[in-house]
């Protein structure tokens, strides 16, 4: 039987990018910025969420970390 492991939420924000899901992507990183994940530091300059930027509530995560 597997054992079940941790995947950060930071990376699952990742996939739902590359499956085009804006809203589950930014719920996702909502979590991280939460639970103080640590790629979360990357958020401005990580190219897969480019497509998010313009969002508000991608920028209120920014201005959240203090990356705005």
């Amino acid at each position: 039987m597997r054992q079940a492991s941790y995947v950060p939420s930071f990376e699952l924000a990742q996939i739902e990018m590359g499956l085009g899901n804006h809203g589950g992507a930014l719920a996702c990183l909502e979590h991280a910025v939460v639970h103080r994940e640590s790629y979360v530091i990357f958020l401005k300059t990580w190219n897969t969420f480019g497509p998010l930027k313009r969002e508000p509530r991608f920028q209120a995560l920014l201005a959240q970390i203090g990356l705005a």
